[in-house]
């Protein structure tokens, strides 16, 4: 009875995301198709900044929650609300609405799935996988119908996922865990930008592929099998030789039929199968945090989401490595650097509490960088602005590690405030040298 509940539990979560992620792009599809690409842009960059940015703040609220379904009601009721505001022409809060429903909805069947299957990497794998394919099938079929049968079906499945007698409503960790240990925060950092690099890969093997509604359909089908399989091989022959034969396929598949579509299938199979296997390791590193080890990793697919938006979407001209240097890593390494030391000045010891300035620097620095190259932050106000907000999230940011409010605001002040000033400086004498 226990493995029945547990599966099903898993499959119920399984099409709740595929719903979900469907519901989502369906939705923003509807909202833009009579009008033009600028405000598709701006609907869809608010709606993926929420979903993906958030999701660390509210990763950690979920695994603080005592009764784990609140969370799993509360993004139901969002998304709800999303479709309502949408029906009455409120777009901009419709969006909103989406992006938090959804970013609810991940953290809370990520930790769920960890918590009920004890870390187990093919119930992870399936839980994430339905997700490519559920947007897929919304930017393909988006209509009215789709949707309210995509909220109706979302609606009685939380009824099942909550009240029937097959899913509990467990929330405790079941799998044994260890304490952390240092140097914990170092190797989520690195488990970070292996999900960065993958979502990259992903987008640049079908970068060049033309995207009919067929093909549409097809590489979110090829997602969804890779990451199922990814779970499912590394329990067949250890996570190891998993990852070798993943890598020596990626190196392999190009020379097959180059001029097919083919290859680029086969990539993208091969990296998405490693999808649970960054899951799992990050829930091991991250014990009894499953909810914020979801959202850290889903923060990390943004920097190549928008680097992917603003290539695609944008005349921009093509990024070379002197200017990538200059526009993200430089100020990325100047920033980290600039607000560790206003925390050891301030005397932070910490040593979580350090790496944890790291991660959010990271979270929060290279998107703002993209937004401010792809010209979306072309004013000192809207810079402004968004440095208030980047101080609200490091403030909520630094309470999960600090424990106290006061502390966690002057930490999110101080930092920022004192690494936008010198960046400033900095500026100010470069163009005074130059001209």
């Amino acid at each position: 009875m226990d493995k029945v509940q547990t599966y099903s539990f898993v499959g119920i979560g399984a099409l709740l995301h595929f719903l979900v992620d469907g519901l989502c792009i369906c939705c923003l599809y509807l909202m833009v198709c009579p009008f033009d690409a600028t405000q598709f842009i701006n609907y869809f960059i608010l709606y993926n900044v929420l979903a993906f940015l958030t999701q660390p703040l509210t990763g950690y609220v979920v695994d603080r929650l005592k009764h784990k379904h609140w969370a799993l009601l509360t993004a139901v009721l969002l998304l709800t609300l999303a479709v309502s505001s949408f029906l009455l022409s409120f777009f901009l809060l419709s969006s909103f609405l989406l992006g938090m429903g959804n970013s609810l909805f991940h953290v809370w069947g990520g930790q769920q799935v960890a918590v009920r299957t004890c870390n187990d990497i093919r119930s992870l794998g399936v839980f994430v996988s339905t997700g490519a394919f559920g947007l897929s099938v919304g930017a393909v079929f988006f209509s009215w119908w789709l949707l309210f049968a995509f909220l109706l079906a979302i609606v009685l499945l939380t009824y099942f996922a909550i009240f029937s007698p097959l899913s509990s409503r467990c929330g405790t960790t079941l799998y044994p865990q260890k304490g952390n240990h240092r140097g914990l925060s170092l190797l989520i950092i690195l488990v970070m930008v292996v999900v960065t690099l993958r979502a990259w890969l992903s987008e640049d093997f079908t970068s060049d592929i033309v995207k009919t509604q067929g093909v549409v359909l097809l590489l979110g089908f090829t997602s969804m099998l890779g990451k199922t399989f990814g779970g499912f091989l590394c329990k067949w022959i250890g996570v190891v030789w998993a990852m070798v034969l993943v890598v020596a396929g990626v190196l392999f598949a190009p020379f097959l039929l180059p001029s097919s579509i083919l290859p680029s299938l086969i990539c993208l199979f091969l990296v998405t199968c490693t999808m649970p296997v960054t899951l799992w390791l990050a829930n091991l590193l991250l014990p009894r945090r499953e909810g914020l080890a979801f959202g850290l990793l889903a923060a990390a697919l943004m920097p190549a989401y928008l680097l992917h938006f603003i290539d695609t979407s944008l005349l921009l001209p093509p990024l070379t490595l002197h200017h990538s240097l200059l526009i993200f890593l430089l100020p990325l390494l100047a920033t980290i650097i600039i607000e560790l030391g206003v925390l050891w000045f301030l005397r932070e010891r910490r040593s979580h509490v350090l790496w944890a300035s790291v991660v959010i620097n990271v979270l929060t620095n290279v998107p703002l960088n993209l937004l401010v190259y792809a010209g979306w932050i072309d004013s000192l106000l809207l810079l402004l602005i968004a440095e208030l907000v980047i101080v609200v999230i490091e403030t909520l940011w630094y309470f999960c590690f600090a424990r106290q409010w006061r502390q966690a605001f002057v930490y999110g002040l101080l930092c920022n405030a004192i690494s936008f000033l010198l960046g400033l400086l900095v500026q100010l004498l470069y163009e005074y040298i130059i001209y």
